[in-house]
């Protein structure tokens, strides 16, 4: 029925009110060049909740009728939450686990970080229920984007692992019912890591080994802590944060082992140290600086100014809620100022390549057990990581051989009777 001409537009209920009164009575806006209406006059608070409902819909083309209205909720409790809810619930969740020890406030910072580029690819008020196969495919080309340029695949894989692992959580917890994520969604498989990893190998973009002869001349060169380091990476096959969080307690000179649970994965790991690792620990730690606070006193190795060597630096808001996570790593910025002076510096090639050397050196020893024990892995389809409670000293000292021979190779490490275990 027309509108009365005499009838006067209604003001807008406050400056913000993002829709306009139209002359047929309806509270409207013009997007991407067509004009919509989302209510009468009379309900502007209506009019609202089906602009805010569905802007989303109309911004991607997936809703084109002029009149746009709010569909009854279904008596189902899943229909109608919103992208926006569901990151914030798995978040909180996520969060409560970090809090319990249970979760790497820095993992907690990927899971962030996929979270905020689902959330403005889906919009926050996205209903779970309308995502279709064809925005997940989407939502997958804005995930393998980088800062400059697309990820590598194996960054992409876990990328939509923890997306996919959002809608997870919840259908589980009953927030919503089944998600399709569509066929082109899914995690790369493992033909496509290895076409790609040969690829970035024959491109030079994946050099992550190092010779005999650049980790000497970086030994030679090395400061102090840096020279520990570097022993105990090549020694054992240690990582970053794996050195940055060894503690006193785990670290056994007087017998030549760190014996302790990996970091990263809480797998227990046992190392043989060579004398020159040992040597080099003892100098490390006799000029070990002051911690920077209490919390650093049981650190091995500290920077110079008392802090890890590799940490995660948190912001928080006013409220103390937690906002983002930043990786800072002094460990990293000197090695590779220390292979600038060497000359050795290649695209590819960091300290964690030290750890990929070592691996690559024992691999054809045909002693998985035993290299996994060094490196803190673990094999859940071999069921003697379940039943062998302790690893003969002799299979672990015969790998760490492997690799000292090859970095000195006239100067074989004398072997050390140990007693078998019965």
């Amino acid at each position: 029925m027309p509108i009365s001409a005499s009838r006067e537009k209604p003001v807008k209920p406050y400056e913000e009110y993002p829709l306009t009164p139209h002359p047929c009575g309806q509270w409207a806006k013009r997007i991407n060049r067509r004009l919509y209406y989302f209510g009468p006059w009379e309900d502007w608070e209506h009019a609202l909740a089906v602009y805010m409902a569905r802007i989303d819909d109309i911004r991607a083309g997936r809703l084109t009728k002029s009149r746009v209205t709010l569909e009854r909720q279904s008596s189902e409790p899943h229909q109608g939450i919103t992208v926006g809810t569901l990151v914030n619930h798995f978040l909180t969740a996520k969060n409560r686990a970090v809090e319990r020890a249970e979760l790497k406030r820095r993992t907690f910072g990927e899971y962030q970080s996929v979270c905020v580029r689902m959330t403005a690819e889906f919009g926050k008020t996205q209903l779970v229920s309308r995502l279709a196969p064809a925005d997940f495919a989407k939502l997958k080309d804005v995930l393998a984007q980088g800062v400059k340029k697309k990820v590598w695949i194996g960054e992409l894989s876990k990328r939509i692992g923890i997306a996919r692992s959002v809608f997870l959580y919840g259908k589980e917890n009953h927030l919503h019912s089944e998600v399709f994520f569509g066929s082109e969604f899914v995690r790369p498989n493992k033909k496509q890591m290895r076409q790609d990893k040969a690829k970035r190998r024959r491109s030079g973009k994946m050099q992550k080994l190092f010779t005999s002869d650049e980790i000497r001349m970086l030994l030679d060169e090395a400061s102090v802590s840096m020279r520990a380091m570097i022993f105990l990476a090549i020694n054992g096959g240690m990582g970053n944060t794996d050195i940055a969080e060894m503690t006193f307690h785990v670290l056994k000179l007087d017998q030549a082992m760190i014996d302790y649970p990996r970091p990263k994965s809480g797998i227990e790991r046992k190392i043989l140290l060579w004398p020159e690792t040992v040597r080099a620990m003892r100098e490390a730690i006799e000029s070990r600086p002051k911690p920077a606070t209490t919390e650093f006193k049981d650190i091995v190795l500290l920077t110079q100014s008392g802090n890890l060597w590799t940490r995660y630096a948190e912001k928080y808001d006013e409220q103390g809620r937690f906002v983002k996570g930043t990786a800072i790593g002094p460990l990293t910025s000197e090695f590779g100022r220390l292979m600038d002076t060497l000359g050795i510096r290649q695209k590819g090639r960091n300290f964690y390549a030290l750890r990929h050397t070592f691996r690559t050196l024992v691999d054809d020893l045909g002693d998985r057990g035993a290299v996994d024990t060094i490196m803190g892995h673990e094999n859940p389809n071999d069921m003697r990581t379940h039943y062998v409670e302790e690893m003969n000293l002799n299979r672990l000292r015969r790998v760490v051989n492997r690799v000292y021979n090859w970095l000195y190779p006239r100067e074989p490490w004398p072997r050390r009777e140990e007693k078998q275990d019965a």
